[in-house]
Order: structure tokens, then C-alpha cells, then sequence
């Protein structure tokens, strides 16, 4: 099956350039794929995949050591490379952690799939990046001035297994992301062919907002609930 075989790619791509600590995790992923998949649905999960961030940008607090990310990925999918929306369930865990003089220093992201059930009333877009989440929660007595609030969700679009390393990999790792993922032919010839399959239905949804039909806004607004019907249509 073709998405086992990306991450087991994907694994021995970040075991034979030091880029992870644990890629093996990936290949129990693939290994679920095979072993779950049914003729329209896969799934896959993995977790403790670590990458240590070597040179963390404006790091707050300063003097912070030993600075890694860990990546936690739930994926449940459709086996329909032309589907609009390639996921049915989709959670994205980076959990970023560090030693300081007065202990561990911890921030979180998280990516979620909104279902469209929810009863709050703030904006959820239907794929959306939103921070802190229950590891902060955990340490809620330990933030200091720190101010925390669980607004906003910001649109993204979706990140499979492979999306989001490549995601941690740009935004933590961006020197070795640039002089060796992307100067790779067969890491960018994978995650290309990822990014083309999850994120086209995304992209089409969003660009219908510059659509002239009535329909626009049933399209547009699951994944950007911030755009409002225009009078006539």
C-alpha cells in the first residue's frame, strides 16, 4: 500500500540523516496500515518521535538547554486519492521541551479535524492549528504572567504523517530542512506527492470564495467559517 510504504521511506530517510530520534516509530505506523486497512478506510498513529533543536530561535526563557520537539500523530483516512477531504479523524501533537536553572520549560501545538459538532460558539475551522492544549493545562500553575486562553483556532491545512514532519522539520530544523530535505530529490518528490493529495481538496475549498456560483459559501465556509454569504447569494 502506497501510503506504508511513504512512511516507511520517510523513516529510513530520517534515520540515515540523524534528523530524529525513534523514526522506527514510523515504520509500526506503516505496519498498522497494513495490518487495518480496509478497502476505502487506513489508519495509523505514532508516537515519541523526537527532534532535537539545536539552535531554537529567541528562545523565552533565555539560556534554555537541550530544546527538542516530540511529534504525536493520529491519522484516519480514505483510500480515495480524488477526494476533496482526505481525513475522517486527523490530531497532530508538537510538544516542545526544554531545561532551564529553575526546571523543564514546555510549550504545545496541536492540529486538529473539527467534526462540525461542536456547540461552542468560536470559529472552528474545519482543519486549524490551535496552541497550549491538555500538556499545558497539566502545568497550568507553573506559567507565570504568562497569559493562556483557548482562542484562536487559525486555519491550516491538514498534515498527514509525512505533513508533519516535514512541518516540525521546516519550522525547528530549518538549516538542515534547507542544505538536506529539500536539496533531496526523493524526500521532496514524497512529501510533494502528500502535500498534493491532502491539501487539493483544501486549496479548492478556499479558493471558492472567489467564486461567482450561489454554492461558494457551502464549500468555502467549513474550512474558513470567517467568510460570510454575500447578499443575493
Amino acid at each position: 500500500m502506497g501510503r506504508a510504504t511513504e512512511l516507511r521511506r520517510l523513516a529510513e530517510f530520517l534515520d540515515r540523516r540523524r534528523l530524529a530520534d525513534n523514526p522506527n516509530e514510523l515504520h509500526k505506523a506503516a505496519a498498522m496500515i497494513l495490518s487495518s486497512a480496509t478497502e476505502s478506510m487506513y489508519s495509523y498513529r505514532f508516537d515519541s518521535v523526537f527532534f532535537n533543536i539545536d539552535e531554537p530561535r529567541h528562545p523565552i526563557p533565555r539560556g534554555v538547554k537541550g530544546v527538542r520537539a516530540e511529534l504525536r500523530v493520529l491519522v484516519e483516512g480514505v483510500l480515495d486519492d480524488g477526494a476533496d477531504d482526505q481525513f475522517t479523524n486527523l490530531n497532530v501533537n508538537i510538544v516542545l521541551s526544554g531545561n532551564t536553572t529553575a526546571g523543564k520549560a514546555m510549550f504545545s501545538w496541536h492540529l486538529d479535524r473539527d467534526d462540525g459538532q461542536s456547540k461552542s460558539n468560536e470559529l472552528h475551522p474545519r482543519y486549524h492549528f490551535q496552541h497550549a492544549g491538555r500538556e499545558m493545562r497539566a502545568q497550568e500553575e507553573d506559567w507565570g504572567l504568562s497569559l493562556l486562553l483557548d482562542s484562536p483556532r487559525l486555519m491550516h491545512p491538514p498534515l498527514d504523517g509525512l505533513l508533519a514532519v516535514d512541518f516540525v522539520l521546516g519550522a525547528y530544523l530549518a538549516k538542515r530542512y534547507q542544505s538536506e530535505c529539500l536539496r533531496d530529490p526523493t524526500y521532496v518528490n514524497m512529501i510533494s506527492k502528500a502535500q498534493r493529495r491532502s491539501w487539493t481538496g483544501f486549496a479548492k475549498a478556499i479558493a471558492s470564495f472567489v467564486d461567482a456560483d450561489a454554492d461558494w459559501h457551502n464549500r468555502c465556509f467549513p474550512y474558513w467559517p470567517q467568510t460570510l454569504p454575500r447578499s443575493g447569494g
